[in-house]
């Protein structure tokens, strides 16, 4: 069992990655103007994943290991690729909004796959949480429509990731399995852009820039980040800290796009802060015996 200050030390790290994906909002909606998103995922991952080949030296490489680096790529790369697919088809506050339902997810995946009861504390701070962002990023009027129903679906998929990333670290060094998941996820893109896309002919320096800290910051640093977290901090507690991408999302824009600091901004936020003290002070949760 972590000490508590080793707890508190990788729930920072996980507000990192959060404050990270909440800048490279910005980032990569400008980008998206310019390069398709299979290709944009094929850069970040592939220079993510090349940028931990060296996690892999020493490591012996097992078949097990390459299965589950394998899962974790197809889930990482499949749920960034349906909420890119749904953005296109919904407003950004539902895409954030409706994305963000892995915060409600986590904690029932982990008890369906890992048999384990999630404290009271945790399922309130996460229902918290959910009704931060909620403030934060209210429902349109228009309805739903298909992009909705992407998105969403894209919100199960990082539940499920995040779930197993929590899972696969148990028996596995992080930093082998992380290198192999933005391999796999580089893999699967790739097929979709050389298959389905076509790389512009021009990229501008600024895109270029743009890519850079996707695939660097964004990818490489953040969810290398996010998988040492999850290794030591329980998956329901990360995707409530995670959800905190909306708080820095909104920081951001008010400091560098000029955007009204609101009441909602303000009560969301606030909201949000005690989800995320709340779920700081659960006892760990016991695990869940087995039928039979």
């Amino acid at each position: 069992m972590n000490s508590p200050r080793k707890t508190l030390l990788y729930s920072w790290l996980l507000l990192a990655s959060a404050a990270i994906w909440g800048a490279a909002f910005v980032v990569m909606k400008d980008t998206l103007a310019v390069v398709p998103t299979n290709w944009i995922l094929t850069i970040r991952f592939a220079v993510a994943g090349l940028g931990l080949t060296f996690a892999l030296s020493g490591t012996r490489i097992s078949a097990e290991l390459i299965r589950r680096g394998a899962v974790l790529g197809f889930l990482l790369y499949a749920a960034y690729a349906v909420q890119t697919w749904g953005l296109i088809y919904t407003t950004a506050s539902k895409n954030a909004l409706i994305t963000s339902i892995y915060v409600v997810l986590v904690p029932f995946f982990v008890w369906w796959i890992q048999r384990r009861r999630v404290g009271p504390r945790v399922l309130l701070a996460a229902g918290m949480a959910f009704g931060g962002l909620v403030v934060l990023s209210p429902p349109e009027p228009s309805g739903v429509n298909p992009g909705d129903f992407l998105t969403l679906v894209s919100g199960f998929g990082y539940a499920l990731h995040i779930t197993m990333v929590g899972v696969y670290s148990e028996d596995h060094e992080v930093m082998p399995l992380t290198c192999l998941q933005f391999l796999f996820a580089a893999l699967f893109a790739g097929v979709g852009a050389f298959g389905f896309e076509t790389f512009p002919e021009r990229i501008g320096a600024g895109t270029w820039l743009a890519l850079a800290y996707l695939a660097f910051v964004s990818t490489l640093l953040a969810l290398t980040l996010m998988n040492l977290g999850i290794r030591h901090v329980t998956p329901a507690r990360a995707s409530i800290l995670l959800a905190t991408e909306a708080i820095f999302g909104c920081l951001f824009g008010i400091l560098f796009q000029g955007d009204p600091l609101t009441v909602p901004i303000l009560a969301g936020g606030g909201i949000l802060t005690l989800a995320v003290i709340l779920s700081q002070t659960e006892v760990p949760a016991q695990p869940v015996p087995s039928p039979g």
